[in-house]
């Protein structure tokens, strides 16, 4: 059986897609956490911004694993 190089790295371009939208959101988390902890709503606005732009980065990395991968089905594709 051969080996498809390119599926494998498309695995790994998907798997960081998800990690770094995963680490979108625990910044926002920890902003939250850091805004009850030292009462600044400034913390967790910082830690917002910060972790929304990882989280729409990682979103749309995930978008374009997808495309290159083949999985987006559009309306006619289906019949």
């Amino acid at each position: 059986m051969r080996r498809n190089n390119k599926n494998i790295s498309l695995f790994w371009y998907g798997f960081f897609a998800k990690l770094k939208a995963l680490f979108g959101l625990a910044i926002i988390l920890s902003g939250f956490v850091g805004w009850i902890y030292f009462e600044s709503v400034w913390v967790f606005i910082v830690a917002f911004i910060v972790g929304m732009i990882f989280v729409f980065k990682g979103g749309s990395q995930r978008f374009d694993y997808q495309r290159q991968s083949g999985h987006i089905m559009h309306g006619g594709d289906g019949w």
